[in-house]
């Protein structure tokens, strides 16, 4: 089943805090793939800049876009993703996997091990990987495998 996401509107404190940001691709709730994270602009202050698919959009303090480079369709206002994973996946819930009730890790395929891997590589550079919120969380797994 496809991760079915929130999207809010924009506040640059949350996003500055490590919130996905970005747009709806074909108003789709599921596709994440013109997001990213937000970050200072060196260039000029009051500016912030997001990498999405190539592009880097810069914005104001409102999540408007100010311009893209190169240039691009990336037009209006940015918004917020969230997401809720639930307590099903957390430490001590009962989760029904298969008929032997537990889950194999002997199982991975090389894709698997090879995203594992990828996955602690860029969970080095978040401060604090496991204060972030469910909609960072599916990002940074989604990129691992990408």
């Amino acid at each position: 089943m496809a991760n079915i996401y929130s999207w809010i509107s924009f506040d640059i404190d949350k996003a500055l805090a490590g919130t996905i940001v970005g747009f709806k691709r074909n108003n789709s709730l599921t596709d994440l793939s013109w997001t990213g994270k937000l970050s200072y602009d060196d260039r000029q202050i009051s500016r912030y800049k997001v990498i999405i698919d190539g592009i880097t959009v810069y914005v104001d303090s409102s999540g408007n876009v100010l311009e893209t480079n190169p240039e691009s369709s990336f037009t209006g206002t940015l918004l917020m993703v969230t997401a809720d994973l639930g307590s099903q996946a957390a430490q001590g819930a009962i989760i029904t996997r298969d008929a032997s009730d537990y889950a194999s890790l002997l199982q991975m395929q090389p894709r698997d091990h090879f995203a594992v891997n990828v996955l602690k590589e860029m969970l080095k550079n978040v401060p604090q990987p496991e204060a972030v919120d469910d909609a960072t969380r599916i990002f940074y797994c989604r990129s691992a495998y990408r």
